[in-house]
């Protein structure tokens, strides 16, 4: 029996490390399933406790990820810390759990919940594993998602702005001053906040307190963008 399922886990395997064949740049498996979603979870079900049952587990959660099927991808990395807590993927599905969580498809353009669910995720990875060769990663990723929750909030604050109220955006600008430091859009949120705070004490009308802060709400798209960009 297991080298049956030692035959299929490596079946799998092969599907899951070859390149499909493409059509004018789309992937076949965007039509079908990948086959190796079929072969690993076989594996998964028929035989739990197969010495290839966590990684079959694990990979299924990789493979999802490289469909960009990332809620699929957060079940099945949180089915192995369940199922296999012992075995040596139980560490990586943690780390790779939360990454998937912060690709998940949670809440609309301004809720963090999926953000503040893989940074949770991460810090208690870093904290379980401190030796481990991807913690040094881990923390890459720790430090990128600080960055975007920051956005978020920041975000948040320039929706505010566009509605003219100004006293909801100074609260969201704070919280990126208060809260995330190292973030590139530090700056930007605290001259955000000393702008708004002299504009309003001169009198102004929000309608023109938010012309003459446009130009610095142009400016910080340019950071925005290279929050985007960190992996």
């Amino acid at each position: 029996i297991n080298e049956v399922v030692k035959r299929q886990y490596e079946i799998g395997e092969n599907f899951l490390t070859k390149s499909s064949k493409g059509w004018l740049g789309v992937s076949v498996y965007d039509f079908v399933n990948h086959p190796s979603i079929e072969i690993f979870k076989k594996i998964v079900d028929k035989v739990p406790y197969s010495p290839y049952a966590s990684s079959a587990q694990y990979k299924l959660g990789v493979l999802y990820v490289k469909l960009g099927r990332f809620d699929d991808a957060v079940d099945e990395f949180q089915k192995v810390i369940d199922n296999y807590p012992d075995t040596e993927w139980a560490a990586p599905a943690r780390y790779q759990l939360a990454i998937a969580t912060s690709k998940s498809s949670y809440g609309n353009q301004y809720d963090s919940t999926a953000l503040d669910e893989a940074r949770k995720r991460l810090e208690e990875f870093i904290e379980l594993h401190p030796d481990a060769d991807i913690s040094l990663d881990a923390s890459k990723q720790l430090d990128s998602m600080r960055q975007r929750e920051a956005a978020k909030n920041f975000e948040t604050a320039e929706f505010y702005e566009k509605q003219l109220k100004f006293e909801a955006a100074i609260l969201y600008y704070q919280i990126v001053v208060s809260d995330y430091k190292d973030s590139l859009l530090f700056d930007s949120a605290s001259k955000s906040i000393s702008e708004i705070n002299f504009l309003l004490k001169q009198g102004l009308s929000p309608k023109e307190i938010f012309r003459r802060r446009k130009k610095s709400l142009v400016e910080s798209n340019v950071l925005k963008e290279k929050v985007k960009e960190l992996k």
